[in-house]
């Protein structure tokens, strides 16, 4: 559990940083750091910082990103309404919303042990 921990911290802060490194480069507008802030407060919430608000803010963000599932789904469904399969979609999605649903279970999990 400490390992997914590490892991789901790793892949958030890469997230805020490279949202952060985007704005400052101008290439993404500067309401583009809500986005970057709520994965740092993703981040600590996986720690039991920041009470409360902090977990909402990581229930929403894992909620979003679990949306990649379905977009992983649609992926597989494409070559049924005649388009090709695109393998960069579906591994893409799925792994945006496996980090979604594992940063939810881990979240659960948490507030089970306390």
């Amino acid at each position: 559990m400490r390992k997914i921990r590490i892991v789901l911290t790793a892949i958030f802060s890469i997230f805020s940083a490279v949202g952060i490194a985007t704005v400052l480069l101008g290439k993404a507008p500067a309401t583009s750091l809500i986005v970057a802030l709520a994965y740092i407060v993703t981040t600590m919430a996986l720690y039991d910082k920041g009470g409360k608000p902090s977990k909402f803010v990581a229930y929403f963000t894992g909620c979003i990103l679990s949306l990649g599932v379905i977009g992983s789904i649609y992926a597989l469904i494409l070559p049924l309404i005649g388009d090709s399969f695109e393998p960069l979609l579906f591994v893409s999605t799925l792994f945006i919303g496996l980090i979604g649903i594992t940063t939810i279970t881990h979240l659960k999990r948490q507030t089970r042990l306390v």
